[in-house]
């Protein structure tokens, strides 16, 4: 009895499915190639990122020799950054390649693991979670750029909070026409929209600041 009890809960554990999650903080161990411009990192693999360097750390990055030992790292708290082993220099990331960001890498190690819809869209839902976390990232670093005065302050809050409106209310509108829908496929078709919604917001948004390099500007001209 007590083995066809085990072998039935097995055979529902397997019906059901289970999204792994991968856990974070995420690490990916990469190695340094080069510098381009001034606010782009090349590492192994042809990617290219663009960073917001802290002051007086742009010097330190142009003295790195390739092959050096960095980490691309992502947090809920922190977002995405590339991380010197040797100087523990944090590198927040403002631009990265189509499939290159950690928030995508983590996206598709999970999809790997799923082995049902209710599994793709957990972790589809996951990863516009983080997006969306993303943008208002984008956003807060935006208001708090050293070249940002005051009405440039209350011009990013005013388009953040226009933003969180419209936001709410798009994907209400969106969520209402597919729930309607019968089928189990319109659940990961919300899912992957909010997904590619908030990703693109904040490639958008994140954009801005590679165009906001003041900090390290003053000391590449000393």
């Amino acid at each position: 009895m007590g083995y066809r009890l085990l072998l039935f809960w097995l055979i529902v554990g397997v019906s059901w499915g289970f999204a792994e999650e991968v856990k974070t903080p995420w690490t990916q161990a990469c190695l340094y190639v080069t510098q381009h411009d001034p606010v782009t990192i090349v590492i192994d693999g042809d990617r290219s990122y663009a960073v917001r360097y802290p002051p007086q750390s742009w010097s330190t990055v142009s003295s790195w020799s390739a092959g050096r030992r960095l980490t691309l790292c992502y947090a809920e708290t922190t977002g995405a950054t590339l991380r010197d082993h040797e100087t523990e220099l944090i590198l927040p990331l403002v631009g990265w390649p189509d499939d290159g960001h950690p928030i995508d890498l983590i996206l598709r190690m999970e999809l790997s693991k799923t082995v049902n819809a209710r599994d793709e869209c957990e972790v589809y839902e996951r990863a516009a979670k983080r997006w969306e976390m993303e943008v208002v990232r984008a956003f807060d670093l935006l208001a708090t750029c050293s070249e940002s005065g005051p009405d440039e302050v209350a011009r990013v809050a005013a388009a953040k909070k226009a933003w969180t409106n419209y936001s709410f209310e798009y994907l209400a509108g969106v969520n209402a026409t597919l729930s309607r829908r019968e089928g189990t496929m319109w659940s990961i078709v919300a899912a992957r929209h909010r997904y590619t919604f908030f990703r693109e917001q904040a490639a958008l948004v994140f954009s801005l600041l590679e165009y906001a390099p003041v900090d390290l500007m003053a000391e590449v001209t000393e």
